[in-house]
């Protein structure tokens, strides 16, 4: 299908699941909970018209899913200091049957950047041996993922996942849903988490036609024009070229423009004219709108554009430039936000929690630098504060909570100084 199709089907289907999420409204008021809330935005064309079809929204999403998959999750102590937390390396060892803890990160990220929606499905034990204990973890497939409703259509009582004829219903409570900021309300959406694809969805559309025309043009390229004779009397044919004459000029032509004679000069006898009608991919301006396309995509993921080589001035300095932006303004954000779910995942009452440790990022390594730097000449502050501003646990000894002073420095009236003779 077509991305212009799915559009006009999704206008189609957004009218009848309003009416229908109408009626559901007014119908869990008396009936009450296990009813489906159908999501907002038909995700599955998404995933198949945008993701799997458009390089720069794959580009986007893969450059974001890895780097965010690569900054390792850790747990600490009550005291700030980062300790091995056996439930977290079990985890990390092996999260479920088929996925390292890597893939289960990524697969987790590209789920969230795509849809607006991540959903860790915990399964724990149940066993006395292996109550409370988690036995796996997995990253559902948000596109294929439904909400049931809760008592009165009130929150959430459990997931299901269709896959074919096969629906799986998992408990909220073995469930953590990672989402975007939902805007809609009313019928359930607000469920969900806003896909920000949305959001660029028509730039997405006018993207995908760009690159159907384009390679239409390469696959269909036609006649670029016409090579006539100028003598001739189009009205009456007089001093018409034969069609022998025309088979040898189309030889000749054909001869020019095969790879080995590329970019030559043909030679033709008479006194010959040439029509050009034919439209090339930047006569049309294909290239500009995909241009245009890729830098709308990045804006809804705040990434800057010249990231993905489509700046002209994409120096190694400036690509140093884009790359600790993207950590800053859209990496690490995302990342803070998924720190609350994982903590969730691993809750405990022994004072652990969990973070990503960004000390290792090369990106972010010179304002580390710079700001140990800093930090190394400001004597009016104690090594605590220091460490603080470090993101270090605090050491528990009286002289690291004193200010020291550089023992070089003397006070005027001591040093001898007289003032101006």
């Amino acid at each position: 299908m077509a991305l212009l199709d799915f559009l006009k089907y999704d206008r189609k289907e957004s009218k009848i699941q309003e009416q229908l999420s109408k009626l559901l409204t007014a119908q869990l008021t008396h009936l009450g909970a296990n009813s489906a809330i159908w999501q907002p935005f038909n995700f599955e064309s998404l995933l198949e018209q945008a993701y799997q079809k458009n390089p720069d929204v794959y580009s986007v999403i893969n450059f974001l899913s890895k780097k965010m998959s690569n900054v390792p999750l850790c747990a600490y102590d009550s005291e700030g200091n980062k300790i091995e937390y056996e439930p977290l390396e079990r985890v990390k060892d092996q999260p479920n049957s088929y996925q390292s803890f890597n893939d289960f990160l990524a697969n987790l990220y590209s789920n969230y950047l795509l849809t607006g929606n991540g959903y860790i499905y915990c399964q724990k034990g149940e066993t006395a041996i292996t109550e409370g204990r988690i036995l796996l973890v997995e990253a559902l497939p948000s596109v294929y993922i439904e909400a049931i409703s809760g008592k009165s259509g009130r929150g959430v009582a459990e997931y299901r996942f269709t896959e074919g004829y096969i629906n799986t219903k998992m408990d909220a409570d073995n469930v953590i849903h990672i989402k975007n900021v939902q805007m809609a309300f009313g019928s359930g959406e607000h469920l969900y988490g806003q896909s920000p694809l949305q959001a660029a969805f028509k730039s997405i559309q006018t993207s995908n036609s760009g690159y159907d025309s384009q390679k239409a043009s390469m696959d269909n390229q036609g006649a670029a024009g016409i090579l006539y004779n100028k003598g001739i009397d189009f009205a009456g044919g007089k001093d018409a070229w034969t069609q022998d004459e025309i088979n040898e000029m189309r030889q000749s032509i054909k001869e020019v423009r095969k790879n080995s004679n590329s970019n030559s000069i043909g030679v033709g006898v008479g006194d010959l004219g040439y029509i050009n009608f034919g439209i090339t991919p930047v006569d049309m301006g294909i290239m500009e709108v995909l241009d245009l396309s890729l830098s709308d995509v990045c804006n809804a993921y705040n990434l800057p554009v010249g990231l993905f080589n489509n700046n002209d001035s994409s120096t190694f300095s400036n690509q140093e430039q884009y790359r600790k932006q993207a950590y800053t303004d859209s990496i690490l954000p995302t990342l803070n936000k998924f720190e609350y779910s994982f903590n969730r995942l691993f809750m405990n009452d022994e004072g652990v929690y969990f973070k990503f440790d960004t000390s290792e990022i090369p990106e972010l390594q010179a304002d580390r630098k710079e700001q140990v730097s800093a930090l190394s000449g400001a004597y009016w502050m104690t090594p605590n504060e220091k460490r603080e501003m470090m993101g270090l646990a605090a050491i528990e000894d009286a002289d690291m909570n004193q200010v020291y002073v550089p023992s070089s420095l003397t006070p005027i009236d001591l040093s001898g100084f007289e003032g101006e003779e």
